[in-house]
């Protein structure tokens, strides 16, 4: 089953009758994407020192403990401050819901906001693809950004005004 079909199903219960899902996008809001870097770097700032610097064997363990004191403080910041959230998008409505920490496709709960379909999602900008919605700051992956864009262009399609001269006028 896609992943797509199976939040459709998780979401049924909070949708409108005769309402469908057309899209589904996975988005992390609370703390920046660029918060994973941290320990990446401080691992690879402790390698440098310890090659760098004249080797002791009380100098390795004392910044071991340093490091490994440093990666639970970003580890604990990181799962404090990170909210994982499923953007919804039906022929009706845009639905945010919460999700899981560790079971972040599964939403928990009733919608946290309910949107008009009108509405238009982003763009999402930059490598992290930043987007706001509704003053909520969203972090879309780049695995989700063409959904995104699709929703958009099903909503000027259905929304734009017939041209003068169509059959539709």
């Amino acid at each position: 089953m896609a992943l797509r079909d199976g939040i459709a199903f998780q979401v049924r219960p909070y949708l409108a009758p005769g309402e469908q899902v057309q899209h589904v996008v996975l988005v992390q809001a609370g703390i920046s994407p660029y918060f994973n870097l941290v320990p990446t770097l401080g691992l690879f700032s402790w390698n440098l020192t310890t090659n760098l610097l004249p080797w002791s064997e009380y100098y390795f363990f004392a910044s071991g403990a340093v490091m490994a004191a440093l990666f639970l403080a970003c580890c604990t910041i990181y799962l404090t401050r990170v909210r994982n959230r499923i953007l919804v998008v039906t022929n009706q409505a845009i639905l945010l819901m919460g999700a899981g920490l560790i079971a972040w496709a599964t939403p928990n709960g009733p919608p946290l906001l309910r949107l008009p379909r009108r509405t238009v999602l982003g763009p999402p900008r930059g490598l992290s693809g930043a987007m706001l919605l509704s003053g909520e700051r969203l972090w879309v992956s780049p695995l989700f950004r063409k959904r995104v864009t699709a929703a958009n262009a099903e909503l000027a399609v259905v929304t734009s005004p017939p041209w003068p001269g169509s059959a539709i006028s």
